[in-house]
């Protein structure tokens, strides 16, 4: 309790913040005493302590304690009406000149609480959290008189009298001590000591019990919800006949195929999950198909990312054009082409790109693009609106694939290793070429000088003499 009370004395803390600390340190209490789990909510826990603490005025012996402990009990149900706040008495008491309480509520509420608790009632407490308690106090005693004549307005009046009429059976704690009602006694405030002492051993487990049912015997004010059995419906003579009815009289019908896509799902994703890490058979493949065209958003839900897009090319490169083909026009697609371009030059990634731009209708956007040969780049970076694009592959990739093919082929130090790579890419480009897939302006250079840099190949020449028919038609 000694770190509530250092934070109820921050004064200059605008109230909003002090009551996000007041609420933070309660909820700490709250959970280390409680024996229900952390993920329930405790706004009334951190309110019946609150209400408490108030229900007593020598448990906070100054005014300055008291204004920030009745905004935040106010705002912790101030989504819901004023009228249905749970702890709604508790802020009555402090609303009216004499609370008429335990008796160490004989000493009247100061005008600065019931200033604030006015504020509370009449939806001004977002206006009133802005400011700290020391200013509240200061414009309380600046505007003394004015502030008053507020409070004994009769619409105020009727307001509280509608909300006591609403609380006919107040739901404050009971006084927990009380101070002595003698007329031989003087009424004083307690230290702060004294009342950090008194919380304490209210707030602590109960040396009499040994097992209390929580640390705190005073928290479990929760409402209980009594939730009575339904009652039973009169019997009737014809809901006898269900007790022992004739099968022979009703035909049961059953739908086999309820949940039938479920166990289909599955297998799609212990396939995919097969397919990473080797070959599928032919009806395994075929399958994996038709549950695709059955279902298309079972793209997504495969199991297949871009991190192992590269497993699934080199392993099943139908597969992975079947994957690829039916994202097209999808906002993911992107992703998945910037691994497919820099990925290692296989036959299969060559297989799966020439499928995918064989299929799509890249010509309209070849035409649209710009005459001027793309600059070779490593890496793919998509166009702003290829993914409005539905149905084509930006062309964008297929020039950064041809340059990563080009540039793959003369890194390969093994002569061997480098001829067969060089054959395989001459292929894939005199496809592209023939397809019109890319157009000779594109990507003339490039391809000539991979041409001459490799013209010892018999396939190289064959793609070098395809280049220059196609620039010599597009001449004429």
């Amino acid at each position: 309790m000694e770190k509530l009370y250092g934070k109820l004395e921050l004064v200059d803390l605008p109230l909003e913040a002090l009551a996000v600390t007041l609420r933070s340190v309660l909820g700490e209490y709250v959970d280390a005493t409680r024996s229900i789990t952390a993920d329930e909510p405790r706004d009334f826990e951190i309110g019946s302590i609150l209400a408490l603490l108030l229900s007593e005025r020598c448990l906070l012996p100054k005014t300055s304690l008291r204004i920030p402990a009745l905004w935040t009990l106010a705002s912790m149900f101030s989504r819901a009406k004023i009228s249905s706040h749970p702890f709604l008495s508790t802020l009555l008491m402090y609303a009216v000149d004499d609370p008429g309480g335990g008796p160490s509520f004989k000493v009247a509420s100061d005008f600065e609480e019931r200033w604030t608790v006015f504020c509370c009632l009449t939806g001004k407490m977002e206006m009133l959290g802005k400011a700290s308690t020391n200013e509240i106090m200061a414009n309380a005693i600046q505007h003394r008189n004015s502030i008053l004549q507020t409070l004994r307005e009769s619409s105020y009046s009727q307001l509280l009298s509608q909300l006591s009429g609403a609380r006919s059976r107040p739901t404050t704690l009971s006084a927990v001590f009380a101070v002595p009602n003698g007329h031989s006694i003087a009424h004083s405030s307690p230290t702060i000591s004294e009342a950090i002492a008194a919380a304490n051993r209210i707030f602590s487990p109960s040396p009499i019990q040994p097992d209390p049912p929580s640390a705190s015997q005073l928290l479990s004010f929760k409402p209980r919800f009594v939730l009575p059995p339904p009652p039973i419906m009169p019997l009737t003579e014809s809901d006898l006949i269900w007790l022992d009815p004739d099968p022979a009289q009703y035909n049961v019908e059953f739908d086999y195929s309820t949940c039938d896509e479920i166990p289909k799902q599955d297998e799609v994703k212990r396939l995919m999950f097969v397919a990473l890490q080797g070959p599928l058979t032919h009806s395994q493949q075929q399958f994996v198909t038709e549950q695709f065209n059955r279902r298309p958003k079972l793209i997504f839900k495969c199991g297949v990312i871009p991190d192992n897009l590269s497993e699934l090319v080199e392993n099943n490169p139908t597969i992975a054009y079947e994957l690829l083909s039916r994202m097209m026009g999808t906002e993911k697609l992107n992703d998945y082409l910037q691994v497919l371009v820099n990925m290692n030059v296989s036959l299969h990634s060559m297989e799966v790109v020439n499928r995918l731009a064989t299929a799509s209708d890249v010509n309209s956007m070849s035409a649209s693009a710009s005459s001027s040969p793309p600059q070779p780049s490593s890496t793919y970076s998509s166009p702003p609106h290829s993914s409005n694009i539905t149905g084509s592959l930006p062309v964008e990739f297929i020039h950064t694939y041809i340059s990563n093919c080009i540039h793959n082929c003369e890194t390969i130090k093994d002569k061997y290793m480098q001829n067969r790579q060089v054959r395989l890419v001459c292929v894939f480009l005199q496809s592209l070429l023939r397809n019109r897939i890319v157009t000779v302006q594109d990507s003339y250079h490039e391809i000539q000088a991979f041409c001459i840099s490799f013209s010892r190949i018999k396939e190289a020449t064959a793609l070098f003499r395809l280049l220059k028919k196609e620039g010599d038609v597009l001449t004429k």
